[in-house]
């Protein structure tokens, strides 16, 4: 564990500007918000359904380039080198997509009580968006983190774009796939009481295991992957 997380830091070190910018971008639109003047409970909902999706989008940029950029920079083999498995590398890996969402989770919820003061928003429904937002976002980082693996260049995030929201559309209506129905939970979430509800227990739990699933696949392709350049 301790292997895991002196790597996961580095990597949080290395990409510290994307972690600074995506822990202030929820502050940025508390400040424009406020600075258009008087803020309708409309335009908060409005908000922060616009920073789940740009939150969602991040980490799916994030961990689909993360295989990429190590490679690239050859770090990935310096790292294997000095007695650490390539679970551990890849558990760090991902964790390295996880943080700055995490972080960027705790930002909204900050920015989020404030805006919600003046809404009629409750704290507890801001923490059940948030904490839907988050689920999701382990999921879409395992699958961005598959697809590295599997893909070269830019092909990952390309791939990404187009799986993510056919899994969404796909499994929208099936409680038992869980992940589209999250995704309509957060969008459907709202000022009705009815809609400020955590979402049915099975469509966490099943997005969760689809994360572990994703997670599994990667580390599947991860230990028939070369990882050393060409002509090394």
């Amino acid at each position: 564990m301790r292997k895991v997380a002196a790597v996961t830091w580095a990597m949080l070190l290395h990409n510290r500007w994307q972690l600074l910018l995506l822990g202030a971008w929820p502050w940025l639109f508390l400040l424009l918000l406020q600075a258009g003047g008087a803020i309708s409970p409309e335009d908060v909902v409005s908000l922060l359904h616009q920073e789940c999706l740009y939150g969602l989008a991040m980490i799916a940029i994030l961990a689909s380039s993360a295989f990429g950029n190590e490679l690239r920079s050859r770090r990935i083999v310096f790292v294997l080198s000095r007695a650490i498995s390539r679970q551990q590398y890849l558990t760090a890996l991902w964790l390295s997509a996880i943080v700055p969402g995490l972080v960027y989770v705790l930002s909204m919820l900050g920015a989020g009580v404030i805006l919600g003061s003046s809404a009629r928003l409750s704290t507890a429904a801001i923490v059940s968006l948030l904490m839907v937002l988050l689920v999701l976002m382990l999921w879409v980082g395992a699958l961005g983190l598959m697809f590295s693996i599997l893909l070269p260049g830019f092909l990952p995030w390309a791939a990404v774009s187009v799986a993510a929201p056919l899994i969404f559309y796909w499994s929208g209506p099936k409680p038992s796939l869980g992940s589209g129905m999250l995704l309509q939970s957060i969008m459907d979430w709202g000022l009705a009481q009815e809609h400020t509800q955590f979402p049915a227990l099975a469509s966490v739990s099943s997005t969760l295991l689809q994360a572990c699933g994703l997670f599994l696949g990667a580390y599947f392709l991860f230990r028939r992957k070369d990882v050393c350049p060409s002509g090394d």
